[in-house]
């Protein structure tokens, strides 16, 4: 096991630790350098696949308030149907009281 040196404060062990990595890192890019067009190409095609994301949510909220009116609408012509029913109910019943 090895000992510190009292002088050794974290602080600077750590930039000493970070000084490594950043050396590490570096090593790293020159044995394989980043594909800049591989990087492009999937950032472009996150920004595609969050506009169809956000078409597809737009789309959706548009269905959803149509439907809504459409169920209402729905709604309104049942009770005029059970209306017109009702009024012909009523038409027949005075047809056969009157015979």
């Amino acid at each position: 096991m090895t000992r510190t040196n009292k002088a050794d404060s974290v602080p600077s062990r750590m930039a000493s630790l970070q000084n490594r990595l950043i050396n590490y890192q570096e090593q790293a890019q020159e044995i394989n350098p980043p594909d800049v067009e591989a990087l492009w190409q999937a950032k472009e095609l996150q920004r595609r696949v969050g506009e169809v994301e956000r078409r597809r949510v737009q789309e959706a909220e548009e269905l959803e308030k149509e439907n809504r009116e459409l169920g209402e609408e729905n709604r309104e012509w049942r009770r005029r149907m059970e209306e017109v029913n009702k009024n012909r109910r009523i038409i027949l019943q005075i047809i056969f009281v009157s015979i």
